[in-house]
């Protein structure tokens, strides 16, 4: 394994000893972005070990959350249900990410409403890989669908990020994007992901001001 994967591997040595405090965690991360933005990948090794490390995932999250401002978790889809769950009833904002397709957005929706796995006042649902040009948009889902006056959040596709991902450079490319002022798919992007950070900053000051 490299250098990364050694560090999930080593924050799990820390959880099963009882050795794990917030301030070790930045040692064994990544930086993206010096004083910004730090990463812990997720192990990528044996599926028998896996079944063992996820174990500690809940634990490093709520570890990380006492150091960090905000921790930022992309759910894999090889943990169990039981460690998904855990990391859910943690989480204080949950993105819930969808396929531009109204039966896919129905469902969702009955799952949030059912409150059994997403809780309704935490989770946001969110168009992945949008086109604006469909006949389904964010708007017609909003009203159609959803019932409210408020437009979904969307993430849309653009060719340049997912060159820039599997090239590994999206930070360069996302700094270059938010900066811009012309209407293009670029400056699209940059609003859309604007929108989306300011529809959870307003989400978590909601569930602040209810505590």
């Amino acid at each position: 394994p490299n250098i990364f994967q050694r560090g999930i591997d080593d924050l799990d040595r820390m959880v099963t000893s009882n050795r794990l405090s917030p301030e070790t965690i930045t040692n064994y991360t990544r930086v993206a972005l010096r004083d910004r933005l730090e990463i812990i990948d997720s192990y990528m090794g044996n599926p028998e070990q896996y079944e063992k490390i996820q174990i500690s995932y809940p634990k490093i999250i709520a570890a990380a959350s006492k150091y960090y401002d905000n921790v930022i978790v992309d759910i894999d889809k090889r943990l169990s249900g039981k460690i998904k769950m855990e990391i859910l009833n943690i989480s204080d904002i949950v993105l819930a990410m969808s396929i531009q397709k109204m039966h896919n957005i129905k469902e969702l929706q009955a799952l949030i409403e059912s409150g059994k796995i997403l809780k309704k006042e935490r989770t946001l649902i969110t168009l992945g890989r949008y086109d604006k040009n469909m006949k389904y948009n964010a708007k017609n889902l909003s009203r159609s669908v959803l019932k409210q006056r408020q437009i979904i959040d969307t993430i849309p596709y653009n060719f340049k990020v997912a060159e820039a991902i599997q090239e590994g450079r999206i930070i360069d490319v996302i700094f270059g994007i938010i900066n811009l002022r012309n209407a293009d798919e670029n400056f699209f992007l940059a609003q859309e992901l604007q929108r989306l950070v300011d529809d959870i900053d307003a989400r978590v000051l909601q569930l602040e001001m209810r505590r």
